[in-house]
């Protein structure tokens, strides 16, 4: 038994003229207007907008203060933790998918920040400070595998891969 208009759903003229009302509002919604279901209950989209947003990347219906925003776009707190990271060196927010985790910084960096002091040997693959690392041919090595694959010609001073190296007589490298 329904009491003069308390219930969220009006019975006037019958049961097959009952209209939804928007849970926040209260304005009868037909099919005129768009409705969306939050958590059981069905709100206008004007309600929506002000109150409510969706998370860009799982689509989990969040209330307007819970949200998180990248680049105009929102997330719930678990899909922001997941996808998003502070840069260890610049503080600037960054995507994951545009950043490295390095063990020397101890975090994550954007490209940018890892790029000028970082690098990865191109033989071991181990992370390297840019300042520590052996470069030949526009490739960085730390020092073991440098060691063990290239060597220094004693006539022009230039790094050689040691297996291209002649010696003479003397056993001195060329």
């Amino acid at each position: 038994i329904y009491r003069r208009g308390f219930c969220k759903r009006s019975n006037k003229g019958g049961k097959n003229n009952m209209k939804d009302l928007c849970f926040e509002c209260a304005k009868e919604l037909d099919e005129r207007f768009k409705k969306i279901k939050v958590d059981d209950k069905i709100i206008c989209k004007e309600c929506f907008d002000r109150n409510y947003k969706e998370c860009t990347n799982c689509k989990k219906i969040m209330e307007v203060n819970e949200d998180f925003q990248f680049n105009k776009e929102q997330y719930c707190k678990e899909c922001f933790s997941d996808l998003f990271i502070m840069c260890e060196e610049c503080n600037k927010l960054i995507n994951k998918d545009d950043g490295q985790s390095s063990n020397i910084a101890n975090g994550w960096l954007c490209n940018e920040c890892f790029d000028e002091k970082y690098c990865y040997c191109e033989a071991c693959r181990d992370e390297l400070k840019l300042d520590d690392a052996y470069n030949y041919d526009n490739e960085h090595y730390c020092s073991d595998c440098y060691n063990n694959r290239f060597t220094t010609c004693d006539r022009c001073e230039e790094s050689i891969w040691r297996d291209n190296a002649y010696y003479d007589e003397e056993n001195d490298e060329y």
